[in-house]
């Protein structure tokens, strides 16, 4: 656990301790790894007032005639980023943490990841926002999905209200399982899964998000609408398999 949610600002050094771990299987390699983040000076990392972060999204134009591949980039000003270092691996990799950011948000800008949010449920994607900003338990299933898949779209969820509710980081669990259900008893949680048995036990969710990015698509139930689901099914399959 860390209290900065600057995990994707590691990308760079994660890739580089993934290729040793592979090339060595050992525990000794996660080790090192940990270290040279830990050894990472973070005191020099201003910390600007959430006033300044608000000055730093309103009011800003873009340099006139940039040719940069982002927007993002193109209303970002250098002095919004913090340039450090992780040193690893004999060599020194570059971090840059984003300054624009609040303890409360975690998605990086132009990932795409709410645009994805927003194809696969389409007008469901208002259910899903409401029952974030109402503090309803939000549950994102993924049979036979990677974890992957499932935490960026609980992490999607967590982000699209703006300016973002104050905690609301720690009301997400991008990757859940039933070996640890201590997650049930945050109150407003938005959790990823990818067992079915989560989407069975009704007492555990408010509102049931299901993915089938196969055919990029997901389709979102309150208990009441996926109870009155089953019973149809029951219904419909009951007649053949008594035939049987």
């Amino acid at each position: 656990a860390s209290r900065y949610q600057i995990v994707d600002c590691l990308r760079g050094s994660l890739e580089v301790a993934l290729g040793r771990y592979f090339d060595q299987p050992d525990t000794i390699v996660l080790q090192e790894f940990l270290d040279a983040l830990n050894a990472v000076d973070m005191a020099e990392c201003p910390e600007p007032l959430p006033f300044e972060q608000a000055l730093m999204r309103r009011g800003v134009t873009p340099q006139p005639n940039t040719m940069e591949r982002s927007a993002t980039a193109a209303y970002t000003p250098k002095e919004w980023v913090w340039n450090g270092s992780v040193v690893y691996a004999g060599a020194s990799i570059p971090l840059q943490v984003p300054l624009y950011l609040s303890r409360d948000e975690v998605m990086p800008e132009g990932s795409g990841i709410l645009k994805d949010l927003l194809q696969i449920f389409n007008e469901d994607t208002m259910r899903i926002y409401n029952a974030v900003l109402s503090g309803q338990r939000v549950l994102f299933v993924g049979y036979n999905h990677a974890a992957g898949d499932v935490c960026k779209f609980a992490m999607a969820a967590a982000s699209m209200i703006s300016p973002p509710l104050e905690g609301i980081l720690h009301r997400v669990f991008p990757y859940a399982n039933l070996t640890d259900l201590s997650f049930i008893e945050t109150q407003g949680f938005i959790a990823g899964v990818t067992n079915p048995v989560f989407e069975e036990n009704t007492r555990w969710w408010d509102l049931l998000c299901v993915l089938n990015l196969p055919e990029k698509s997901g389709v979102c139930m309150t208990v009441e609408e996926k109870l009155k689901e089953d019973e149809r099914h029951h219904k419909r399959s009951g007649p053949s398999q008594q035939q049987v």
